[in-house]
């Protein structure tokens, strides 16, 4: 399992809960998510999923390149619901059917719903 994140302490807190939960089988890599992107497929890495929590501006920089890491099943967790219609529309151009939507209300009596949206091919 790879765990790509460019903010360094958010590195450090998923080391501490990894430890916390006796998860041993991370690779943690603090980057920008398009470079990382661009080395994951330089090294050929292949996945069986992939889980995207992209910030509110979405996956735009990356969804077209999601498939060549081979994965048959991507989840998408996002807070915007305009980038994640515009990115399932690119993920469906490369051959991934939506499966699942699904919002939480996380926030309520407010706007603001996170969306986690199941991509199959």
């Amino acid at each position: 399992m790879i765990a790509v994140e460019h903010d360094r302490a958010a590195i450090q807190q998923g080391k501490l809960n990894a430890q916390k939960n006796d998860l041993t089988n991370i690779r943690w890599t603090c980057a920008a998510v398009p470079k990382a992107m661009i080395e994951l497929n330089r090294r050929q890495e292949k996945f069986t999923k992939i889980v995207l929590d992209p910030p509110r501006t979405g996956a735009k920089d990356i969804a077209a390149s999601l498939p060549d890491l081979g994965a048959p099943q991507i989840l998408y967790i996002s807070c915007n619901p305009t980038t994640l219609a515009r990115d399932l529309a690119e993920l469906a151009k490369r051959g991934y059917r939506l499966k699942t939507v699904q919002p939480f209300d996380f926030f309520p009596q407010s706007f603001h719903v996170e969306t986690l949206a199941v991509m199959q091919r």
